[in-house]
């Protein structure tokens, strides 16, 4: 069952988040406290607001689903390495591959239909042979 909490930003900002799981801080580490569990989204928002707390209005978003971006957006700025099994049909089929970046600049980006680009300054591999 999902339940609403209040993520604290600051000692007076505070984001209300559903989620069917207990969290913790390990999962939710942009928040230095966290208040709950709250019936609804209109609860956790009433106590906020009982407790003089800032939180934006933000709606369930519970059956809802963020578009993707029209352009590619940059997730992360700097790969360090990939790790990977290959595919049933490879050379090396469930092999279990590590690659380290050596060249600064490696990124990823988010593409509109969900799927992601890797994308170097330089060649990223010499020979590819799947």
């Amino acid at each position: 069952m999902r339940k609403w909490y209040l993520g604290f930003l600051g000692a007076k900002t505070a984001r209300p988040f559903v989620t069917s799981t207990q969290p913790t801080q390990k999962r939710y580490s942009e928040f230095s406290k966290v208040l709950g569990p709250f019936k609804s989204h209109e609860k956790a928002l009433e106590y906020a607001e009982d407790m003089g707390i800032t939180a934006p209005v933000v709606g369930p978003t519970r059956g809802r689903h963020r578009k993707n971006p029209v352009e590619a957006t940059e997730i992360y700025g700097d790969i360090l390495a990939i790790e990977a099994k290959k595919g049933k049909n490879s050379l090396w089929p469930k092999e279990l591959f590590r690659h380290d970046f050596t060249s600064k600049g490696t990124r990823i980006f988010g593409l509109k239909d969900g799927s992601l680009l890797i994308k170097g300054k330089k060649r990223l591999w010499k020979k590819f042979d799947y």
